[in-house]
């Protein structure tokens, strides 16, 4: 009988995936599932755009 090597609790794969956000103005999401690669570029643009409507911009880490 062969012995499966892989964690039971990681099976569903969740901790190999990159890390993922959704990047918010104000309130409202601009950017949903962004890379990890690809956040900070997004997030300057958000930036441009928020400074022109007053709100401020956050980048959360999808969990």
């Amino acid at each position: 009988m062969a012995r499966l090597d892989y964690d039971m609790d990681n099976f569903s794969g969740k901790w190999n995936r990159p890390s993922r956000y959704d990047i918010y103005i104000g309130d409202c999401i601009e950017y949903h599932s962004v890379s990890e690669e690809e956040v900070g570029r997004l997030y300057d643009v958000a930036m441009r755009k928020a400074e022109m409507w007053g709100e401020k911009v956050v980048a959360k880490e999808i969990k």
